[in-house]
């Protein structure tokens, strides 16, 4: 099954749950060149599904079941350098301890949400954490304060600053505290 399409120009990242894809042997993520319609030589080869992905510049984040990935240790949430084929894990290593299954990316700032409790050191009771994207090769999370009883599984940011966090039950306004609507707070 296909859980994430990323379209970058003529490319398209394609995750999900698969062992093969295009007519060629893949597991879980790929890349094709709309161009000529064939996959590229790009292969991370994760060893479990991929739930959710986002991409910055060249840098593919992905989310999922998998323990390693881009010929590294990386459980649950990566980030693969797109401009190389192979041993494309980058240094960035955070560890989530449960499911990886949504991003979002305002800036250099990017958003990890899921089933998670713990990600890097930093232990809380579920389900978001926020990271500096550029260049920061930093595992821990730099705000994490979101509280909930479900599993985020999306989020989307706009322009004013206005999120809408899991099933569109919770809307959440970055900086404030003031209520039951308000449980986010984002470092800026």
């Amino acid at each position: 099954s296909i859980q994430s399409l990323i379209l970058s120009n003529t490319i398209l990242y394609v995750g999900g749950n698969f062992t093969s894809i295009g007519s060629q042997s893949r597991r879980n993520l790929a890349s094709f060149d709309l161009a000529t319609g064939n996959l590229t030589a790009w292969n991370p080869d994760p060893d479990g599904w991929i739930e959710s992905s986002i991409l910055s510049g060249t840098t593919l984040y992905v989310g999922g079941a998998f323990s390693n990935i881009g010929s590294q240790k990386r459980n649950r949430l990566a980030a693969l350098d797109t401009t190389a084929n192979t041993n494309n894990a980058t240094d960035w290593n955070p560890v989530a301890n449960d499911f990886v299954k949504a991003f979002a990316l305002s800036g250099t700032t990017l958003y990890v949400g899921g089933r998670f409790t713990n990600i890097g050191s930093d232990t809380r009771r579920q389900y978001l954490a926020v990271f500096q994207s550029s260049g920061n090769t930093d595992n821990q999370p730099i705000t994490y304060t979101f509280d909930s009883a479900e599993d985020l599984k999306q989020f989307t940011t706009s322009g004013q600053g206005t999120w809408t966090v899991g099933d569109g039950v919770l809307h959440v306004v970055p900086g404030t505290s003031d209520g039951d609507d308000n449980l986010f707070s984002k470092a800026t």
